[in-house]
């Protein structure tokens, strides 16, 4: 992957995922838990070697990073040891919290603490820790458990909002100190996309427009993440900063009359509107093409792994239903075709 990432001239943070434990639904309709340390250990020594392999990898390009899964799949033992090993090697470190009420419930029953409260007392509040996703905290102690460590909380917006869930609020939060990252942890990877959604978000929860502007959603965008990974080349134009630049059409209709190239851009502007991008100053794509990636193929290779990842939920879900009954049309399919005929049957160019 970091090969393939540097092919095609991509700035990218990697490193495998790793976790000892897992949650299940008992026949019984109980949660239960199953922990494995040797396989999160294990995962971890993975993690090391990838890091201490590819770290400062194809010129720069490529930077490793440890990426436990969640909270609630890892012990204490394993966060620990991750801890440690982030501050020996000075390695960004991603773990997704606070991101449902039941892990929440789950870490204060075994942890007897909030997500956050649990992290802090594992040392893994630091400035090297990135945590999509912060939207079930327990009060202010647990945000300035946030600023006080120096870590920094992704924001995902969309993929929450589909949920109906919704940070209460990216204000209020940066009125605390808390640095902001933007995410997107779903389809499209759109991040015009969260950085308007999410200013429409902040404002209704927040009631009003004055503690959350369009400059704050852009700057998480940027130098936000920059400064959640310890880059302060990163995410700006200026003097000994990289030549990252990203180069957008503000002539198209949709985006309306021009008066402020930034908030035409993100009140009405789309992912589709980057019509160039310039990685360490090297043109990696153009007119809307990543150079090398062959558009056809690698959409009918999704469609083929998405159809086997559908299938596979039967055995996933409690009580094993009918995959089918998991992903039911919007409306339903005219009698000629079956909802989940592969639309690789349908389509002849899938």
């Amino acid at each position: 992957l970091a090969d393939v990432a540097a092919e095609l001239g991509l700035r990218t943070y990697l490193g495998p995922c790793y976790m000892s434990g897992m949650s299940y639904w008992q026949a019984d309709g109980k949660l239960a838990h199953h922990w494995d340390e040797a396989r999160g250990m294990a995962g971890l020594d993975a993690a090391e070697r990838f890091f201490r392999d590819f770290d400062g990898a194809h010129n720069d390009l490529i930077r490793g990073a440890l990426l436990p899964d969640r909270i609630q799949t890892c012990t204490p033992a394993l966060l620990q040891r991750t801890a440690m090993l982030s501050r020996e090697l000075n390695a960004p470190m991603r773990l997704h919290c606070c991101q449902g009420l039941g892990e929440v419930a789950m870490v204060e029953q075994l942890r007897g603490a909030s997500p956050l409260g649990w992290l802090q007392q594992l040392g893994l509040l630091t400035p090297r820790s990135l945590l999509p996703h912060g939207i079930y905290t327990q009060g202010d102690d647990d945000l300035q458990r946030v600023v006080d460590g120096g870590a920094s909380l992704v924001h995902c917006p969309v993929v929450f909002a589909r949920d109906g869930e919704a940070l209460n609020s990216f204000g209020r939060y940066r009125a605390k100190g808390i640095n902001f990252a933007l995410g997107t942890d779903t389809w499209p990877a759109d991040l015009l996309d969260n950085m308007r959604q999410g200013l429409n978000i902040a404002r209704l929860m927040e009631g009003g427009n004055d503690l959350t502007s369009t400059l704050d959603l852009y700057n998480a965008a940027t130098f936000g993440g920059a400064t959640a990974l310890g880059r302060d080349d990163l995410g700006r134009l200026a003097p000994g900063c990289k030549a990252d630049i990203t180069v957008f059409n503000l002539r198209a209709m949709h985006l309306g009359p021009l008066f402020d190239p930034l908030k035409n851009l993100l009140l009405a502007g789309r992912g589709d509107d980057c019509i160039a991008s310039y990685i360490d100053g090297r043109c990696v794509m153009q007119d809307g093409q990543v150079k090398g990636v062959d558009y056809p193929a690698l959409q009918r290779q999704a469609q083929r792994q998405f159809e086997k990842l559908m299938r596979s939920h039967s055995d996933r879900a409690f009580g094993q239903p009918d995959w089918k009954s998991l992903f039911q049309p919007a409306i339903p399919f005219a009698d000629d075709y079956s909802a989940h005929t592969p639309l690789s049957a349908i389509d002849p160019l899938l």
